[in-house]
């Protein structure tokens, strides 16, 4: 747990299920390449992780991985649950794989999505030069205590 959630009032912290699954990118102007995906969620059980390297086919990259962990959402003063954000970024194997580049990513904040259940959309990668999209499978929230 990080350390300024360790000052905050059990009352005011609530632990949720996490499950995501990233699908796709799609729109990729490339036709070969490698591309895989980065992950990183402060306040959670599980804080990173990353997929294994896919080929584009038809412009596309499928990795149909699931991410899975206990995030501590905090509920501020205002009664509103305060921010955490998850951020995936899309990495670029250049040269054979002997270099990569960080070609755009998603920083979506979770707590915007509580109680929405199981949505999938499309998003629009962030600080990219390329119009691709990124599939994601929103996220099952289920409270684990209040």
């Amino acid at each position: 747990m990080h350390l300024t959630h360790i000052f905050v009032p059990k009352n005011r912290r609530v632990d949720f299920e996490l499950h995501i699954r990233v699908h796709d990118l799609t729109s990729i102007p490339l036709v070969t390449g490698f591309y895989s995906i980065k992950w990183r969620l402060k306040h959670a059980s599980v804080t990173y992780g990353a997929t294994n390297r896919a080929p584009i086919k038809n412009h596309a990259v499928q990795w149909d991985v699931n991410f899975d962990s206990i995030v501590h959402l905090v509920i501020g003063k205002d009664g509103l649950l305060q921010p955490c954000e998850l951020r995936v970024d899309v990495i670029q194997e250049l040269n054979g794989g002997r270099e990569t580049e960080n070609i755009g990513n998603l920083v979506l904040n979770l707590s915007e999505y509580v109680g929405t259940g199981i949505t999938t959309r499309r998003y629009l990668l962030q600080d990219s030069k390329i119009n691709s999209k990124m599939k994601v499978r929103h996220f099952l929230w289920r409270a684990l205590c209040f």
